[in-house]
């Protein structure tokens, strides 16, 4: 992230409308509609104070952190209108917006961002794919999208399908994680995966998701993008003669950590040409480009929300045979470092989903310093942290 050119507007003067539903009393729609101004006044604020920067990377990613405190950044204003209108009271100010303060705020909110969680790293599993023949098929049906789930990506059967090796899709992915940040882990291993002729030849079978994440780990990296591209249409276009070439793009990143999907992307795309091979190559490059784009600052954004709130983990701890001398005390010491969200207690197993501002390793290291060497928690009694399928592990020998 880069801030620089500093030059704060100062007070800004901005006439802006909020509204309420009138849903209780007139008063309480009349504070509402007030309170929504002031945010639509800070909201211009915000824009003033970005325009007067050279640069400023991921500024919207504590925008709403501003926009919750938005009375503070007010330091006066004038009610010019008001009333009521279909059910909605409305209220226009005139507002004097402290744009230096935003400034100040975003600047501070900006460092903890990286402070807290550094630079990001990914790795890539990413490959291209042609339909053997050439007949039309549709693989993919989703649209663009943006979600917490997973895509259908496609289960690929090497009877009908042949490996495309192209570095177009690694190239295009590295390039555009790299300007927004990103560390990248295995890059010379991803880019193999990427160009080899066959998935046999691959060090980790992209179509197993568990696998994909197990490498990563290994690898050191916090993402791993997941998916593929597939040539799934060529055809000669009767009106003009040349190739037309449709790919179809599906991508998904996992967080190493967790096992969560934190991003998602499907779509398609047609390119024309007179040779079949360049038609090939920029409805590969084009799409490959959108899709690590769009990618990319859902990545960002995702990691830059957590580190201000803490990122969630599951920690599992097996064989406790006391709640008094086991459970209380390791409990006691985990809600120490990080909030507790939730747990679930089955017969000699404890699971709790945690929020830390941290990484998994760093949270499992600081719960056994913590611990020490109290009675139960020795070496030969206990043992941890460990990680299986994201989850921290911990479990009672004796």
């Amino acid at each position: 992230m880069v801030i620089s050119g500093i030059c704060f507007a100062g007070d800004q003067e901005v006439t802006v409308t909020g509204t309420a539903p009138i849903i209780g009393s007139k008063d309480q729609a009349q504070k509402q509609a007030l309170k929504e101004a002031f945010r639509s006044a800070v909201e211009k604020g915000i824009g003033v104070w970005i325009k007067s920067e050279t640069e400023v990377k991921n500024a919207m990613t504590v925008k709403d952190q501003i926009l919750a405190k938005a009375e503070g950044y007010v330091k006066d204003h004038e009610i010019l209108k008001e009333g009521e209108s279909q059910g909605q009271y409305f209220v226009t100010i005139r507002a004097k917006v402290s744009v230096d303060q935003i400034g100040a705020d975003f600047k501070q909110l900006l460092g903890r961002v990286k402070m807290q969680m550094d630079n990001p790293s990914i790795t890539f599993v990413l490959t291209t794919w042609e339909r053997r023949g050439t007949s039309r098929s549709t693989v993919l049906t989703e649209t663009t999208t943006e979600t917490s789930r997973s895509v259908s990506l496609a289960k690929i059967d090497e009877n009908l399908w042949k490996k495309y090796p192209d570095s177009n899709i690694i190239d295009s992915f590295q390039n555009e994680f790299i300007s927004k940040g990103f560390d990248l882990k295995a890059a010379d291993k991803a880019r193999k995966i990427a160009i080899t002729e066959s998935l046999a030849m691959t060090s980790v079978n992209p179509q197993d998701r568990d696998a994909v994440r197990e490498a990563a780990e290994k690898d050191g990296a916090n993402y791993v993008a997941r998916g593929e591209v597939m040539i799934i249409d060529v055809q000669v276009s009767p009106s003009t003669g040349k190739q037309n070439v449709t790919a179809q793009l599906g991508v998904e990143i996992i967080d190493v950590g967790s096992g969560d999907i934190v991003a998602s992307y499907t779509t398609t795309k047609t390119a024309a040409s007179d040779s079949m091979q360049t038609a090939k190559a920029q409805a590969i490059m084009s799409i490959a480009a959108l899709g690590a784009r769009t990618l990319a600052d859902q990545t960002l954004r995702k990691w830059q929300e957590r580190a201000l709130s803490g990122r969630f983990y599951t920690i599992e701890i097996r064989n406790i045979k006391s709640d008094r001398s086991q459970k209380t005390p390791l409990m006691r010491t985990i809600s120490s470092l990080a909030t507790i969200k939730s747990q679930t207690k089955q017969e000699m197993t404890l699971l709790m989903d945690v929020q830390y501002q941290g990484s998994k390793n760093d949270l499992g290291q600081r719960i056994i310093d913590e611990i020490g060497n109290k009675p139960g928690f020795k070496e030969d009694e206990f043992d941890g942290p460990g990680d299986e399928g994201g989850k921290i592990i911990f479990k009672f020998l004796k």
